[in-house]
């Protein structure tokens, strides 16, 4: 059904009223399949009981009748009983078979069927077979089958021996199976067909309809929302209903996209501020030194003064591309088992040698050989880095020590760098993270190594958190999923 209402481009709309009407139909089509199935039940039953009937006449007239009937009711699996010239009974070889199978199950599920106890009990009640109208009508016309349907199927064929043997011979061929209530169903169900095709059409357009208005309701707002200046997060979710869960969803989204608004507004203000003042420091050189000719010690001056603006503005521009990448998910980076330990170690003894962190120990301590995470070596590297770097920098001109700690259970790998400097004001905990924000400018920081050390372990799906270390410092914690396979073992 979704296929074909892709295929034809049908709208949901269209697709409910499509659903409800054959919903509404399904019973009427289920009855006349499974009358078709049954027909040829009745057909073959017949055509059984007559080809006995014609075989038991000709088995009667044989040498040896009583074996030759017995013969022909095993054969067609039917009841063969011999009457003689005073219809008496002279033979009864009950061989009537009826198998039951999964069709035998699923009528007596939907219709009202017989059993084998209440089959024997109802040919009981139609007396001996000389008392029956079937058998008169043998005796007359030489041969006749005929059957009937009811909650089961029963065939009766007579026929006459020739007058020199002067016997009748009685075949019944009878079935469990539900072909005359389902008979009577179909016909039923036809005579509602008509009534029910306008019933099920007005209750699938009403129904549709109704389901459908509030997604339509909820689309139109949506699409106010894509072309408004402010997108709020106020779509309709009062109900409890799926649509109201869908609103709720939308609003969710809403509220996501106008934060990321915020923030890259105020990331572009913060850029532009810190672009501006370099390119402020190289603009005033420039116009110091076309004024006319400059001393050669003020000449001096302007060409440092432009040379760390540019390297500044080079900085800025290179952090912020490599940023932007890391927030990306570093695509098309690529990435391989890296031993955390190791790289912690060796990041430690590189720090250490430092000569702008002479007055700091850097210390490395792993409690596990090997910590294994999948991940891209480089950014790691300057992950591990920018944490130790940050450490040292704020313990450099008093002395003091950064450790950076390294362990590992079956599911992460954690990587704990602390510091004993001057520690994190409890109101900076929640923005160290953000860009450009930054407690030491005076330093000349960027404010954006935290923001990018959030961004690399995000994309190696971790997560990071800023504390207070235990001498008062401050304590940097990141997790990363622990790779699985050989090379994390």
């Amino acid at each position: 059904m979704a296929k074909l209402s892709r295929h034809l481009g049908f709208t949901m709309r269209a697709r409910l009223f499509l659903a409800f009407l054959v919903t509404g139909l399904a019973p009427h089509a289920a009855v006349f399949a499974f009358s078709q199935v049954e027909r040829p039940v009745y057909l073959q039953l017949q055509r059984t009981t007559d080809a006995a009937t014609l075989d038991a006449r000709a088995a009667a007239l044989s040498a040896d009748a009583p074996a030759a009937l017995r013969e022909v009711a095993a054969r067609h699996q039917v009841r063969v009983r011999l009457y003689d010239r005073e219809e008496q009974l002279a033979l009864d070889v009950d061989q009537d078979r009826d198998r039951v199978g999964v069709m035998n199950r699923l009528e007596r599920l939907l219709v009202t069927t017989a059993t084998a106890a209440e089959l024997r009990e109802a040919e009981r009640g139609r007396g001996p077979p000389p008392e029956r109208p079937e058998y008169a009508a043998g005796r007359v016309r030489g041969t006749y089958v005929d059957c009937e349907l009811d909650a089961y199927v029963f065939c009766q064929g007579v026929a006459t021996v020739l007058p020199g043997r002067p016997f009748v011979v009685h075949v019944q061929k009878t079935s469990l199976r539900a072909v005359g209530p389902v008979y009577a169903l179909r016909d039923r169900m036809l005579r509602l067909t008509f009534f029910m095709v306008a019933l099920a059409t007005v209750v699938a357009f009403f129904l549709s309809r109704q389901l459908s208005k509030p997604l339509a309701r909820l689309r139109d707002k949506t699409l106010e929302k894509a072309t408004a200046a402010h997108a709020v997060a106020d779509l309709p979710e009062d109900a409890d209903d799926e649509i109201a869960q869908v609103g709720r969803s939308f609003n969710v989204l809403l509220h996501a996209l106008d934060e990321r608004r915020r923030a890259t507004s105020a990331f572009m203000a913060d850029a532009v501020h810190e672009v501006k003042n370099p390119v402020a420091a190289i603009r005033a050189a420039a116009e110091s030194l076309s004024a006319g000719e400059a001393p050669p010690e003020r000449q001096r001056r302007i060409a440092r003064i432009v040379q760390e603006s540019a390297t500044r503005l080079d900085r800025l521009v290179s952090e912020l591309l490599d940023l932007s990448r890391a927030e990306a998910g570093m695509p098309g980076e690529e990435r391989a088992a890296v031993d955390l330990a190791a790289l912690a170690a060796a990041v430690a003894e590189g720090v250490a040698a430092d000569p702008r962190f002479g007055k700091v120990e850097v210390h490395a301590s792993c409690a596990v050989d090997r910590a294994i995470v999948d991940g891209v070596s480089s950014r790691l590297e300057a992950m591990v880095r920018e944490l130790l770097t940050n450490g040292a920098s704020f313990c450099e001109e008093r002395g003091g020590k950064v450790e950076v700690a390294v362990s590992a259970d079956a599911d992460e790998v954690t990587v704990q760098v602390e510091d004993d400097g001057p520690g994190i004001d409890a109101s900076d905990l929640e923005h160290v993270f953000d860009r450009f924000y930054t407690t030491r400018a005076e330093r000349k920081g960027t404010g954006l190594g935290l923001a990018m050390v959030k961004a690399v372990v995000e994309a190696h799906g971790g997560r990071v958190m800023a504390s207070a270390g235990r001498e008062g410092g401050a304590r940097f914690t990141v997790r990363l999923p622990r790779a699985r396979g050989v090379n994390a073992v």
